[in-house]
């Protein structure tokens, strides 16, 4: 129904949108309780940040809900994040405390 949302695509990209939690969500200020915003969601490129945030959101949903990750077909670029994402310094709940560089290759 047009103009109940604000922005139309916000309802495709919620979560269990393709079977995947969302992604950690951040705010101000840049640093609390010991966690950090990832250099890369201020970096200010859109395809890192997309790519980073996939694969925040497959390792969340790997660890909190494997019947879901389980019902996944993973792309090879997927894979990749999913590789990067378990390499980093997340804890169990997919937060990450800092995380490691997000870059072209793993993109």
């Amino acid at each position: 129904m047009p103009g109940v949302v604000g922005n139309e695509a916000s309802p495709m990209t919620e979560s269990f949108d393709d079977f995947l939690l969302e992604h950690p969500q951040y705010t101000r200020p840049r640093e609390f309780e010991g966690y950090r915003v990832p250099d890369v969601l201020l970096s200010g490129n859109h395809a890192f940040i997309a790519s980073w945030r996939r694969a925040a959101a497959l390792l969340r949903t790997r660890l909190r809900r494997p019947d879901l990750f389980a019902r996944l077909q993973l792309t090879p670029k997927d894979q990749r994040l999913l590789q990067w994402a378990e390499s980093q310094d997340f804890d169990g709940a997919g937060e990450s405390a800092g995380g490691g560089e997000f870059h072209a290759d793993v993109a």
